[in-house]
C-alpha cells in the first residue's frame, strides 16, 4: 500500500483527535461545535503534539502499511 502526504495527514490528524479531543487544523469542525478560543487552543496543542509525538506517528503508520503490505 502506497500511502502519500494527504494520507499521512488524515491518518495522523484523526490519531490527534482521538489523542487530544481537538480538532486538528485543516480539519472543519461541525458548524457551532467549536468556538473560536477552542480552535486556537487546539492549534496550539496540535503544534505541541506533532513536535511531541510526530516519529511515534510515523513509526506507527509505517508499520501499519509494512503490516497490511506483508498479508
Amino acid at each position: 500500500m502506497k500511502l502519500n502526504d494527504n494520507d499521512r495527514f488524515e491518518i495522523t490528524a484523526r490519531a490527534f483527535r482521538r489523542a487530544t479531543g481537538h480538532w486538528p487544523p485543516g480539519k472543519d469542525a461541525p458548524a457551532g461545535l467549536v468556538s473560536e478560543a477552542e480552535h486556537e487552543a487546539g492549534k496550539r496543542a496540535w503544534a505541541t503534539w506533532i513536535r511531541d509525538n510526530r516519529d511515534l506517528v510515523d513509526a506507527v503508520i509505517d508499520a501499519a502499511v509494512e503490516y497490511v503490505d506483508d498479508q
